[in-house]
């Protein structure tokens, strides 16, 4: 069984996940996660739970 995780789907939009998570990426990371997923949403996880059963 694999960890539980709970979050959210959002549009990507760059300058949001800039304000919002304080992301370091240079540029040219940033362009490619962009161009990826501009028209995509993504899952931003805010907690990972183990799991308690054993595999």
């Amino acid at each position: 069984m694999r960890d539980p995780v709970t979050g959210v789907l959002r549009s990507y939009i760059r300058s949001d996940f800039d304000r919002d998570y304080d992301l370091q990426w240079d540029l040219s990371v940033k362009e490619n996660i962009e161009a990826e997923y501009e028209q995509k949403p993504v899952f931003v996880a805010d907690s990972i739970y183990p799991s308690a059963v054993p595999e």
